[in-house]
């Protein structure tokens, strides 16, 4: 009879601490995946600025182009 009701209570305890702990490692997880996260946005972001500023530039460039040939040709 004791048996009977000490392997149901040893095996709701063992299921019980088990749960418990699988919270923590989904939590840290979640902090990497989150600083992860933000490192690539930044690394991303440290690339994009010099190359949408590269662009800029060619397009003021090509713009001055096109108004110096405006103007070649109205002379």
């Amino acid at each position: 009879m004791m048996i009977r009701v000490t392997f149901p209570l040893v095996v709701a305890g063992l299921l019980f601490l088990t749960g418990c702990s699988g919270d923590e490692g989904k939590k840290e997880q979640g902090a990497i995946d989150r600083q992860a996260e933000q490192t690539a946005k930044a690394a991303v972001e440290a690339i994009r600025t010099p190359i949408d500023k590269a662009r800029t530039a060619a397009d003021q460039h090509n713009d001055q182009s096109r108004a110096l040939k405006e103007q070649a040709g109205e002379q």
